[in-house]
C-alpha cells in the first residue's frame, strides 16, 4: 500500500513538473500581451501549460534589454520581495507582498540612487514613515510631516498628484488630490478633485468634483492612495493586445489565430508597372461575348486578397459566390474575373520595418459597358508614411 502511495504521489509531482513551461512573453506599453515586434517590454517566466499561472521567479525587462521587475510567484499570486528598476539600471522601488497584496514597509527611490519614501502597507492602507524632496532634504520623520506623491491613472488617462499630511504616522490635516488630464491634443488641466481632512487618523470631512464640475460631499474617506499598477491585471488575466497570437506563442492555446490585416506596414504591395498595369492586366483576361455585354451592361465583383512575403496573391474573401448563385447572369463575369485575377504575376510584397509581410486588399473589378476598371483599396493601417496610398 506504502509503495503505491509513493507511485503516485512521484506521477502527481512529474505531471505538474512536466506541465511547467519557461516560457518569454512581449507586451505593449500597457503590459498587453504583444508580439515582439510591437513591444516595449518582455517577461521570462514559467508557467504551467494548464491553467496558465506564473510558478516561481519572474523577471520583466524593458526593451532594452535592462531589468525592469524581478519577484516570485507561487501559484499565480505575488510572494515576498518584489525589485522595480528605472530605464537606466537604478532600483526604484523595493517592497513585499503578502498573497498578492502589498505588506509591509515599501521603499520608493529617486533615480539618481536617493531615497525618496518608505511606506509602511497594511492591505489598502497606507502610513508614510519617511519623505525626502529631490535635494534629500526630510519632509517627513518618524511617520510626521506634508507628504507629496503622484501616479498615473491608466484608466482614466490622467496623473493624479496627492498631498497629505501626517502625524505619529496617522493622516492628520488637510489632504488634496490634483488631477491633471492627459487629452488627444495634448492639452494638460490641473485640477483640484478632492479635498479631506482628518484628525488623528479620524476622517472628518471630504468633498469631491462630479463629472459636471459640481462640488459633492465625500461621506468617506477615499483609500485609492497609490494603487496597483494596471501591469499586474494585465499580465496575470493574460489580457490581449491586437498582435498577440497563436503564431506567436503556440503555447497558449487560448489565444486567436493571428490577423495580419490588423498589423500595419510601412510600405504597401504594389503590382509592377502600377495600377494602370493592373487594370491592363485583368481587362486583357477578361473576354466577354458581345451579345452578353449588350444584355448586362454593369458588373461589379469584389474580393478581399492578400499578397504575401513572397508578392503572391490569394483571394481571402470572396463574397460574390453568394450573389451568383442568386442572380446567374452573373456567373461568365464572375467565372472571368477570377481566372484573370489568379493568374497575375508576382507583386512588389509590403514591408514593414525593413521586412517584407502580408499585406491586404478589397479589390473592385468594375464593367460598364464592356469597360474594365479597377479600385483597390488597402485594408492594412499605414504607419510612417501614412500618405501613402494605391489607388487605381
Amino acid at each position: 500500500m506504502r509503495t503505491i502511495i509513493l507511485s503516485l504521489l512521484f506521477i502527481a509531482g512529474f505531471t505538474q513538473t512536466f506541465s511547467q513551461k519557461f516560457i518569454t512573453t512581449y507586451h505593449n506599453p500597457y503590459w498587453l500581451l504583444s508580439s515582439e515586434e510591437f513591444s516595449e517590454y518582455f517577461r521570462k517566466a514559467v508557467i504551467d501549460t494548464i491553467s496558465y499561472h506564473f510558478h516561481g521567479i519572474v523577471k520583466d525587462y524593458y526593451k532594452n534589454g535592462r531589468l525592469e521587475m524581478v519577484g516570485t510567484y507561487k501559484a499565480n499570486m505575488k510572494q515576498g520581495e518584489f525589485l522595480f528598476y528605472y530605464p537606466g539600471g537604478n532600483l526604484r522601488t523595493k517592497g513585499y507582498y503578502k498573497d498578492n497584496i502589498r505588506w509591509g514597509i515599501w521603499t520608493n527611490y529617486y533615480e539618481d540612487g536617493k531615497v525618496r519614501d518608505k511606506i509602511a502597507f497594511n492591505d489598502i492602507l497606507l502610513s508614510v514613515l519617511e519623505y525626502y524632496d529631490e535635494n534629500g532634504n526630510p519632509k517627513v520623520q518618524n511617520g510626521t510631516g506634508v507628504w507629496e506623491t503622484q501616479y498615473y491613472d491608466e484608466f482614466a488617462m490622467k496623473y493624479v498628484f496627492i498631498t497629505g499630511s501626517f502625524k505619529d504616522s496617522l493622516r492628520h490635516g488637510d489632504w488634496k488630490y490634483f488631477t491633471e488630464l492627459i487629452t488627444g491634443e495634448g492639452n494638460q488641466y490641473d485640477t483640484l478633485s478632492l479635498s479631506e481632512k482628518y484628525k488623528n487618523g479620524k476622517f472628518i470631512s471630504g468633498e469631491y468634483y462630479d463629472k459636471d464640475g459640481h462640488l459633492q460631499k465625500l461621506g468617506f474617506p477615499d483609500f485609492d492612495v497609490l494603487p496597483e499598477t494596471e501591469k499586474f491585471v494585465n499580465t496575470e488575466s493574460w489580457n490581449l493586445s491586437i498582435y498577440a497570437s497563436k503564431d506567436e506563442y503556440p503555447f497558449l492555446k487560448f489565444l486567436p489565430e493571428a490577423d495580419s490585416t490588423l498589423f500595419p506596414v510601412n510600405t504597401l504591395a504594389s503590382f509592377p508597372g502600377g495600377p494602370d498595369s493592373l487594370r491592363s492586366k485583368i481587362a486583357r483576361q477578361i473576354k466577354l461575348r458581345k451579345s452578353y455585354i449588350k444584355s448586362q451592361k454593369h458588373h461589379v465583383c469584389i474580393f478581399k486578397i492578400s499578397i504575401n512575403e513572397s508578392g503572391i496573391l490569394k483571394i481571402e474573401e470572396d463574397p460574390n459566390k453568394t450573389v451568383v448563385k442568386v442572380l446567374p447572369g452573373e456567373l461568365p463575369y464572375y467565372r472571368q474575373v477570377v481566372k484573370a485575377i489568379t493568374s497575375l504575376p508576382v507583386w512588389n510584397p509590403a514591408s514593414r520595418n525593413q521586412k517584407y509581410v502580408r499585406c491586404h486588399f478589397a479589390l473592385y473589378v468594375i464593367s460598364d459597358s464592356g469597360v474594365i476598371t479597377i479600385k483597390l483599396s488597402n485594408i492594412n493601417q499605414i504607419i510612417l508614411d501614412p500618405e501613402l496610398r494605391l489607388t487605381s
